[in-house]
């Protein structure tokens, strides 16, 4: 369903739908003992960069802010990998000038690397 067309503009909800980025795909994690989680993704073209969040829920309903303006396609998390029998679960959302992409599906786990 298309929002209406005035002036030869289009309705403010479909219009900042197709303005905001992408989700960033490829969402991929590497360990490095003892307490480096590398990630990687690939680049989302509409991206001006991107911010990182984790949290311990798969869901994403306790995502926390970890990394924001990130320019490059990966970063690190030297020392805050979890403790032996827990979870972090990392999302990537890809920002540019009309705002952030939404989480999506694609999350990568990590847990403890002895």
């Amino acid at each position: 369903v298309f929002d209406r067309v005035h002036s030869g503009h289009m309705g403010n909800t479909l219009a900042s739908k197709m303005l905001l980025p992408g989700e960033p795909s490829g969402l991929r994690l590497a360990l490095t003992p003892p307490s480096t989680a590398e990630l990687i993704w690939n680049a989302e073209p509409r991206a001006d960069g991107y911010n990182v969040y984790r949290g311990a829920q798969r869901e994403g309903t306790d995502l926390g802010y970890f990394e924001g303006a990130v320019v490059e396609t990966s970063t690190a998390d030297d020392g805050m990998l979890p403790a032996h029998g827990a979870v972090l679960f990392y999302v990537v959302k890809a920002v540019h000038g009309h705002g952030e992409s939404p989480a999506g599906k694609e999350r990568v786990i990590t847990s403890y690397c002895p």
